[in-house]
């Protein structure tokens, strides 16, 4: 076989921080009634001096890990040491309908923007080959931007075997057979647990960072208005994916009401949706603002993110006043 593809998910509905196992998996209505379930609360460091490298907090959708994905069987086959023939072992392992996860120094992979400048190593997923054209096909952020990409595989092995890399390979099968039926009870819990700030219902059931004291919902805006706050006046460079989360965030809370509407599960006011787009609206300014930022390092885009996180909690508490009030304890 000189070729092989596997099926993979370009936009996949969630992609920070975790996007890999969603890719392989395809759209389907019980996948996605696990997604409008399970991406509604949101976690973070509860203290900014925990952050890590200065710059990262764990800013997450609750379980937001492969560890908690039923429709993705996630193992890890080789960590900390090379593995002999990679690219006759990715092969195999794609022909047997396997994806493959691998770490690699971006130095080396000239579709990243770190090519030939930074040695970085980062994991990307590899879904298909072509043996005439000498390449791997990829998914990963190409610039910036979660995308697929034919890498060639000598630039593939080289990234894997370098030294400054930091070897490990995983294999992702996705699990065709799972089925999944919107439990209304969790979702309403899991509003009001993001309402109140609080793990009252639901608890983190995996994380980086275990021993780290965690926040929750509404209150982790302050966590994110404290992390450029902190990090402006210590002229770090700053992480653009909490923005990205928050702003995927909004856009994911817009799709569990919709369909909820759609299905008729409850009553849905439609003005909880167009409020709901308003604020998804302001976390797409506030990512564009810090894009801008990045390119002109002029402080007042900052300041006016910084702003932002300060004003929309009050505005999605607001919103969520009679979502969680009519519902709340009701299922």
């Amino acid at each position: 076989m000189n070729k092989k593809i596997l099926h993979i998910t370009e936009k996949p509905p969630v992609i920070c921080y975790d996007p890999h196992p969603h890719s392989v998996i395809p759209i389907h209505a019980d996948y996605m009634n696990w997604i409008y379930q399970n991406y509604i609360q949101i976690s973070s460091f509860k203290n900014i001096t925990d952050r890590v490298n200065l710059t990262w907090i764990e800013y997450i959708f609750l379980n937001d890990y492969y560890q908690n994905n039923p429709f993705v069987e996630v193992e890890v086959l080789s960590e900390g040491t090379v593995t002999e023939s990679i690219e006759e072992w990715i092969i195999d392992r794609i022909n047997q309908h396997q994806y493959i996860g691998i770490c690699v120094d971006r130095f080396y992979i000239q579709e990243h923007v770190n090519y030939q400048l930074i040695h970085l190593p980062h994991g990307l997923l590899i879904y298909g080959y072509d043996l005439e054209q000498k390449v791997f096909y990829a998914a990963d952020f190409f610039k910036r931007i979660y995308s697929c990409k034919a890498i060639p595989m000598n630039q593939i092995v080289e990234g894997y075997t370098a030294a400054a890399n930091e070897p490990k390979v995983m294999q992702f099968t996705y699990k065709d057979h799972v089925t999944y039926t919107l439990d209304i009870q969790h979702v309403f819990r899991a509003l009001e647990d993001y309402y109140t700030s609080s793990d009252r219902h639901l608890k983190v059931k995996y994380s980086l960072q275990p021993n780290v004291p965690k926040t929750f919902g509404l209150d982790t805006y302050r966590v994110l208005k404290q992390l450029y706050e902190v990090t402006a006046i210590e002229l770090m460079r700053l992480d653009i994916r909490p923005l990205h989360t928050l702003y995927e965030h909004k856009k994911r809370m817009i799709g569990l009401l919709e369909h909820l509407s759609r299905s008729q599960l409850v009553e849905i006011d439609p003005g909880w949706i167009e409020g709901y787009k308003e604020i998804w609206r302001t976390s797409e300014s506030i990512r564009n603002l810090f894009i801008k930022y990045e390119i002109t390092r002029d402080p007042q885009y900052l300041s006016r993110i910084i702003q932002l996180l300060g004003v929309l909690p009050d505005r999605e508490k607001r919103l969520l006043d009679p979502i969680v009030n009519r519902y709340a304890g009701t299922f």
